[in-house]
């Protein structure tokens, strides 16, 4: 039935109805159009089924049909059968009226009648015949009102969505626009930053420098540092903010891993003349697996940094801890502490502790906020477990599974003489694992100042600076060998390198660096020459600029994989140099082309390491 039809209104609390009344006798018509009218109905008269399957073809508002059995032509009967055979007509109410019988009603509905009266009916029976109907009508209303208000709904939720999707994009084109944005800033400022720190690095090595020079060349230096350790925050915490940083699991030793955290943080453990040590149980697995050691040890640096920063007197010492699923990482320094009311907000984002009487710590603020995110990427946790006058404990637990692997060595028993006034004695108090002290051994630790003296009578070696209790033992299996710790060399053979950089004051810096560990380096500025250079000649190792003119350092790599494979020629190793921290997808481009990759700037002796592994591997391929 089609509600929106009927122009007439009921008076009633059931709404009108639009009625075909078909009859042939024109008296009956009239006398219950009267009635019928009288409802509020509106009526709409037919004298013949016939007249009556015209009008419901020029009119197809009716609610129900009140039809005369008994007609010549076309019975009531014959007109329900219709009605109900049509397609368009078939859900008509139908109501048949006669002077027969009651007991004839059994045949009206059969023919599809929905109600049957007699002609001498009263009031009250068509009131009832017609409320279901009317039902029916007020029904349809209320289910037409919810289905206009879904589809408006809907309408709305459609804006909506459409709404957010454009918010969506527009977020994604500006997240996108930040990336390249950071990217390209990234490099334009590494780029001459590789310069500062390169060139202030090799003034530092020159032995001619006056004090005062060589002190301003520190000061440069050391400035260009913190200035890298800036960028990389904000480089760092955009990606993570952007969820685009993903760890790499993998398998990793415990202690070359702790080692090489403390690398970067030596320069400011020695300027501020504070010792810092790592005790690792010597019953604690040394090989792990499943977690990312770059994640694990930048979070170690971030927090050693800060506890360097914010300790005046004392040490800082990092003690690790096998726990439940994984690794526990304690952090405890000597410093001042962090204010009770400031504990809550050191993990927000550019939230640094205020001093009032303290000059301000430098910094973005960000090195914490990166570490707990960070923790949490690797499904671990990082808090603050202790902090008052004496000093502050963080703790961070990274989920890791125990790798089978060769284990080193027992580390050796020390003894521990203490000098006068050291600042050293707390701190290896701590270090040394009292399982291991041996009285009866020779071997003995002499603090002297901020200089811890290992003999064994007849050898002695100093330690000063930083300290990590394994490398005291690892010095005494050494001098128990008769051999001692050696500066990091180039192989037997002097390394030809293929450098390509367009950047003369890069190319300039890496070519006298190498050039001073005995390296022959062959420099070019773009990807063009260092292809044509490498088909002419023999190297042992490639460095390659990522951006150059012409070609960049893909392209070119790309071209002398496809060299070697056309002439059966070994593959080189190509490590890849770049300045761009943001490209997410430099690890998956660099795949199957590139052997590696290095971020600038580049310290050298990162460099060196590096062409040492790669070479080697290349020499037992």
């Amino acid at each position: 039935m089609n509600s929106s039809a009927s122009s007439c209104s009921g008076t009633g609390p059931l709404p009108s109805l639009n009625l075909l009344l078909v009859d042939d006798d024109v008296v009956t018509r009239r006398t219950l159009r009267k009635v019928l009218e009288e409802w509020g109905h509106c009526v709409t008269e037919a004298a013949s089924g016939p007249e009556a399957l015209a009008l419901l073809n020029r009119n197809e508002s009716f609610h129900a049909i009140i039809t005369d059995w008994m007609m010549a032509g076309m019975t009531g009967l014959d007109l329900c059968r219709w009605v109900r055979a049509s397609q368009q007509f078939r859900d008509l109410y139908l109501v048949v009226m006669t002077s027969q019988a009651a007991e004839q009603h059994i045949e009206a509905l059969k023919a599809g009648a929905d109600a049957f009266m007699t002609k001498a009916y009263d009031n009250s029976e068509l009131s009832l015949i017609l409320r279901v109907p009317q039902r029916i009508l007020r029904l349809e209303s209320r289910l037409q009102e919810e289905l206009n208000k879904a589809e408006q709904a809907n309408d709305e939720l459609k804006k909506k969505n459409q709404e957010v999707d454009e918010a969506r994009a527009r977020a994604e084109r500006a997240t996108k626009a930040k990336d390249t944005f950071l990217a390209n800033i990234s490099h334009e400022i590494r780029t001459p930053m590789v310069g500062i720190i390169g060139m202030s690095k090799l003034l530092l090595d020159d032995p001619q420098l006056s004090v005062s020079t060589h002190e301003s060349i520190r000061v440069i230096h050391q400035s260009s540092m913190d200035l890298l350790d800036i960028i990389n925050k904000v480089l760092d915490y955009s990606k993570i903010a952007s969820s685009k940083m993903e760890p790499n699991l993998k398998a990793f030793r415990l202690r070359p891993m702790l080692e090489r955290t403390l690398a970067p943080i030596k320069g400011l453990a020695i300027q501020k003349k504070i010792p810092v040590g790592i005790h690792v149980p010597n019953s604690l697995h040394d090989h792990w697996n499943d977690t990312d050691p770059a994640f694990v040890r930048q979070i170690l640096i971030n927090l050693i940094g800060n506890a360097l920063k914010f300790t005046r007197s004392g040490y800082v010492l990092v003690q690790v801890q096998e726990w439940g699923n994984g690794l526990k990482f304690l952090v405890e320094d000597t410093g001042s502490g962090i204010p009770q009311e400031a504990q809550t907000r050191i993990f927000e984002e550019f939230s640094q502790v205020e001093q009032s009487f303290a000059k301000p710590v430098e910094g973005t603020g960000l090195g914490l906020t990166i570490s707990a995110q960070l923790a949490s990427i690797l499904k671990g946790w990082l808090k603050l477990t202790r902090s008052d006058s004496t000093g502050s404990i963080f703790e961070l637990f990274i989920p890791a599974e125990k790798e089978s692997g060769e284990e080193s060595g027992e580390w050796m028993s020390l003894q521990l003489r203490e000098g006068e006034s050291t600042s050293l004695v707390p701190l290896f108090g701590k270090l040394l694992d009292e399982d291991y002290l041996n009285s009866d051994s020779p071997r003995i630790l002499t603090l002297e100042g901020d200089t811890a003296k290992l003999s064994d009578g007849e050898t002695e070696r100093d330690f000063q600076g930083t300290f990590v209790s394994w490398k005291f033992h690892h010095a005494l299996e050494q001098m128990e060998s008769g051999e001692l710790p050696q500066a990091a060399k180039p192989c037997g053979k002097k390394l030809r390198i293929l450098l390509a950089e367009d950047n003369p004051i890069n190319g300039q810096i890496i070519s006298m660096s190498l050039g001073r560990h005995g390296f022959d380096i062959h420099w070019v500025r773009n990807g063009d020459d260092a292809v044509a250079c490498f088909k002419e000649s023999s190297f042992d190792l490639v460095l390659m600029d990522l951006q150059m003119p012409g070609l960049n350092g893909i392209e070119a790599c790309e071209l002398i994989r496809r060299h070697e494979a056309d002439n059966s020629l070994p593959r080189k190793p190509v490590v890849a140099l770049t300045a761009r921290t943001q490209s997410d997808d430099l690890r998956e481009r660099l795949d199957g082309l590139m052997t590696d990759y290095l971020i600038k700037p580049v310290p050298t002796n990162e460099l060196i390491a590096k062409i040492e592994v790669l070479t080697e591997q290349t020499t037992h391929e």
